[in-house]
């Protein structure tokens, strides 16, 4: 409900990435909209997009991958926080 999702979008969703009907809501998914949205300072609609395009990033642990992912990229593109 959050990401305002079309039926057409969950069910490419779900066949991109078919673990995500595994996932907690509460302690997978949830936690990760979040991070994504505090962390990259995006909008809903933003996430919503990245979700859709890329749904694999709700699987990526934030800790293990997305975190140290965005923080060499920061780093080798010479970025800001």
């Amino acid at each position: 409900k959050r990401l305002d999702l079309d039926d057409a979008a969950v069910r490419k969703m779900v066949k991109s990435l078919p673990q995500i009907l595994g996932c907690s809501i509460s302690d997978n998914l949830e936690p990760t909209l979040q991070w994504l949205q505090k962390r990259l300072d995006l909008d809903d609609a933003a996430v919503r997009k990245m979700v859709k395009s890329l749904p694999q990033i709700l699987g990526c642990s934030i800790s293990d991958n997305l975190e140290p992912t965005l923080q060499w990229l920061q780093k080798r593109l010479d970025l800001d926080d």
